[in-house]
């Protein structure tokens, strides 16, 4: 039996993924549920199709060690996507929407660069330019969420949207965090 390389396992998983988040940032801003509910399909298809050898742990241990590491933070991009999926179902207020939708993109623009840039080092191509780890980004959307929202724990307790929205900045976090611990591997 062939193996393919773990590229080609690998790359289609990462645009899989790319596919999804940007699926995601439109559920939220824009309410495309079956945009979102298909390219959730399209991720575990992808999964499925992976073959029995890339789990496999028959290998230099050294390798092997990479390899898990590799797999086990791809498998959490997943898990911090299917994470962000289920908090942009909710029906959030359009004003509030509307005033975190420009950080949202760029976010999304940034993140969108990530995993084209990890596509790239996959395919042993050369980046043509660096990537930001948008973490300005990040934060504006943070301070843009914090004027949009009067804060205080009593709230929090009043309003899903509120609450979903701060989970959706934190896994949008933990999703950037991931990134360039995958990053850092692939130098």
């Amino acid at each position: 039996m062939i193996k393919k390389p773990i590229k080609d396992c690998v790359v289609p998983m990462l645009n899989a993924y790319q596919d999804y988040f940007i699926s995601i940032i439109n559920l939220l801003l824009q309410r495309d549920v079956l945009g979102a509910t298909q390219k959730r399909i399209v991720v575990d298809n992808v999964f499925k199709k992976l073959p029995d050898w890339f789990y496999s742990n028959r290998l230099d241990i050294a390798i092997q060690i990479g390899r898990r590491y590799f797999l086990l933070k791809l498998e959490r991009l997943g898990e911090i996507l299917f994470s962000m999926h289920h908090l942009a179902r909710h029906s959030f207020d359009e004003i509030l929407v509307e005033k975190i939708r420009e950080p949202v993109l760029q976010c999304a623009e940034k993140t969108k660069q990530f995993f084209g840039a990890f596509v790239t080092v996959l395919e042993l191509a050369e980046l043509k330019e660096g990537i930001d780890d948008f973490s300005e980004e990040i934060a504006r959307f943070e301070n843009q969420f914090r004027t949009a929202v009067p804060y205080s724990t009593e709230l929090l307790d009043v309003s899903k949207d509120y609450v979903y929205l701060a989970e959706f900045i934190f896994e949008l976090k933990e999703l950037r965090r991931v990134l360039l611990k995958i990053a850092e591997a692939l130098r």
